[in-house]
């Protein structure tokens, strides 16, 4: 998972502190009401793609 900030001038990869078997990378349930990183819980209508 990444973040950025506006300007997206620079993208971070979020470390998984919850998994860390698999850390860096997150499993991503499109069927939970939520999903927690580190700092943020997101709901399913946060989530972009391209």
């Amino acid at each position: 998972m990444g973040e950025g900030f506006t300007p997206a001038q620079s993208i971070h990869l979020l470390s998984n502190p919850f998994q860390q078997n698999i850390s860096p990378w997150y499993e991503l349930d499109t069927n939970a009401p939520e999903t927690k990183t580190a700092r943020y819980i997101f709901k399913p209508t946060n989530f972009r793609s391209f």
